[in-house]
Order: C-alpha cells, then sequence, then structure tokens
C-alpha cells in the first residue's frame, strides 16, 4: 500500500468521528477541529506523489517472481550485469513502473508483464546515470497491435513518442517479442526509448549515421533492412536508434563490425 494512503487512514478515521459528532451535537468545537483534519488530507493528497515516491526510494518494490524469472532467463543484458547491478536494475524496474502512467487502448488494462518489459527498456538504457526516467514522459499508452496516428493516419507503426504530450506509444505485440527474444524480434522498446534519450539529452555527442551503415547493421544483427523497417512501420526510421538497439543486444559483434559506432554509444550510455 501506498505510504500516502497509510499516513492518510487514520487522519480520515478521525475525521469521520468528529464529522458524527458535529452533526450529532450540531456543533462548533467538533466542526472546527474537522475543519483542521480535512485540511491536514487536502495536504497529504497534494503531496501524496512526492511522499510515495520517497518511500518507494527508501524501498523499492519487489518484482514479481514470474517478472524475475523472464529476467533470469530471456534478457541478455540483464544476465551480464554484475549481482550488484542486478539488484540496481530490478529496483528501477519497480520504480519506473510506480512514476508513469499506462493507459490501455481497446482493452481493459496493461498487463504487468508489458509494463516491465517497459520499465526494463528505459532501465536498460538509463542503467549508469542517477536520472533514469527520462521523467518528461510519464505517459505510456499501449495498443494490443500496430496503430496508426495523428502523425502518421496511414501507416500502422509499432511505436512512437510525442514530446509535447509527455506520451510514448506502443504495440505490446511487438514490445513484448523484442523484450522476450531481442535476438530473434527487433527491440522496438529499446529503439524508441533510445530516441526519447536523444530528446532528453540533446547535447551528447550522438553518431551521425548515413544509409550507407545498413550493411553493417544487417551483419552485426542478422535483421534485413527491410525487415526492420516493416517492423517499425514508419516511411523513416532511426539509423542511431536502431544502433543503440544493437549496441545493448549484440555488444561483441558490434564492437567488432563497428567499433567506431561502439565506442561513441559507450560514451552516451556508460
Amino acid at each position: 500500500m501506498q505510504l500516502s494512503k497509510i499516513i492518510s487512514f487514520p487522519f480520515i478515521l478521525i475525521g469521520l468521528y468528529y464529522l458524527y459528532m458535529a452533526f450529532e451535537y450540531a456543533g462548533g468545537d467538533y466542526a472546527y477541529s474537522l475543519i483542521g483534519y480535512v485540511l491536514v488530507l487536502a495536504v497529504l493528497y497534494i503531496l501524496s506523489p512526492q511522499i510515495d515516491w520517497w518511500w518507494y526510494n527508501k524501498r523499492p518494490p519487489r518484482l514479481p517472481n514470474a517478472i524475475r524469472h523472464l529476467l533470469d532467463t530471456n534478457v541478455h543484458f540483464y544476465q551480464n550485469l554484475s549481482p550488484e547491478k542486478q539488484t540496481l536494475f530490478r529496483n528501477r524496474m519497480g520504480l519506473y513502473r510506480h512514476a508513469v502512467e499506462f493507459m490501455p487502448q481497446a482493452m481493459e488494462e496493461v498487463p504487468l508483464d508489458i509494463q516491465y518489459a517497459a520499465a526494463a527498456s528505459v532501465v536498460t538504457l538509463t542503467l549508469n546515470q542517477e536520472d533514469f526516467l527520462l521523467n518528461k514522459f510519464e505517459h505510456i499508452i499501449a495498443y494490443p497491435h500496430p496503430f496508426p496516428s495523428p502523425q502518421h493516419p496511414e501507416d500502422w507503426h509499432t511505436s512512437e513518442h510525442f514530446e509535447e504530450d509527455g506520451a510514448i506509444l506502443f504495440s505490446i505485440e511487438h514490445l513484448m517479442k523484442g523484450f522476450l527474444e531481442s535476438r530473434k524480434y527487433f527491440h522496438t522498446g529499446l529503439y524508441e526509448y533510445a530516441r526519447i534519450y536523444q530528446t532528453t539529452y540533446p547535447d551528447k555527442n550522438y553518431p551521425v549515421l548515413g544509409k550507407d551503415i545498413w550493411p553493417k547493421i544487417e551483419a552485426v544483427s542478422g535483421f534485413k533492412r527491410e525487415g526492420i523497417e516493416k517492423w517499425i512501420g514508419l516511411p523513416e526510421v532511426d539509423l542511431y536508434a536502431i544502433c543503440t538497439v544493437l549496441y545493448f543486444v549484440f555488444p561483441k559483434k558490434m564492437a567488432q563490425l563497428m567499433p567506431n559506432v561502439h565506442t561513441q554509444l559507450t560514451s552516451i550510455f556508460c
């Protein structure tokens, strides 16, 4: 339970008592006391995000066992971390899930595994820095399948973000496949968060890439250009973000075949 609700509970009980007494005895002192408790509850409500965030930082939410199992068996980046970094990774996943709002589209709620897949994606990119939330983007809109958008009404695509609204859009089908089998399916979670990372930190030394990089992308990943473009679903794709996916999913092969890009990305994310 959230700390703000725990703190509020006794004030609610006492407030209800004073409310009852004020009605029962029509009266004065009870009514004035009730006002004080209402003010306290109002302050707690206003400050609840800060109170709860402080509490979660002190006691990070534990991941469900099923999610922990997915990390242990499917996420190669996590498996190669030290035990200390793995603990930090899990803690930040739990914190991120509570820091953002998940908004389902064409379904009743966003499944927990999808929430944690998004959290794992952003934490992968920001694990080595203190500010790991990418705070401008607090709303994650989840579709069960590819979707059109006002910017791309004719293109059914798998991820997108809107800085003005602080919103990230994902096809959960594609997000989950990339999270569970990143060497078989292109990881749209890492791809979209790489683009958001660049928006959040525009002054870093990002690699400038041209279309001549495609043969190396294909050699490192085994993904064909046409396959990646079809998977993303938009007329233009972000080559830096694609290379960022490769950096985290195929690090050794990228270091061998794309050493300069690998070095640049290491300076950004490490």
